[in-house]
């Protein structure tokens, strides 16, 4: 029985592995005058297929060739990209932190400032009773009473 495990040779990435030197040793064929379609044809059916197929293998080289060097500069850009956002989740991360501590502070200081405001306003009568002003609360007026 024919074990499955390794893929079959269609599925590897054939047009990749298409170097200048095979397109070196197809060109004096693919340039005589009857390597075309229709002489193709004309032989074999089969024959036309495998015409067309080198054809356009030796042109998909060729644009290829160009586009290589892309894909390799787009997995580095990818792997640098990969690194970026895992400094940045990290960054985002510690800023949540802070922002959460820096959240419970400013609730502390809030409530610091609200006392400081209802001391004051309890001690306004002491201080205007020291000093011999009426005071009455709720309202901004306040009466000095002149000594006699």
């Amino acid at each position: 029985m024919l074990a499955l495990t390794a893929p079959p040779l269609f599925c590897t990435p054939f047009q990749d592995t298409i170097n200048e030197e095979t397109v070196e040793l197809m060109q004096p064929y693919l340039d005589m005058e009857d390597y075309n379609m229709e002489s193709a044809k004309k032989v074999c059916g089969d024959v036309a297929g495998l015409a067309a197929w080198t054809e356009a293998m030796a042109t998909f080289y060729g644009i290829n060739k160009e586009v290589l060097p892309l894909k390799a500069n787009l997995a580095v850009q990818e792997a640098k990209y990969g690194v970026a956002m895992k400094d940045l989740n990290a960054a985002q991360a510690t800023l949540d932190e802070k922002q959460r501590e820096l959240d419970a502070v400013q609730a502390q200081y809030d409530a610091a400032m609200s006392e400081k405001q209802v001391r004051q306003v309890d001690s306004l009568p002491l201080i205007f009773g020291l000093m011999k002003f009426d005071y009455i609360p709720h309202s901004s007026s306040v009466r000095i009473y002149q000594q006699e």
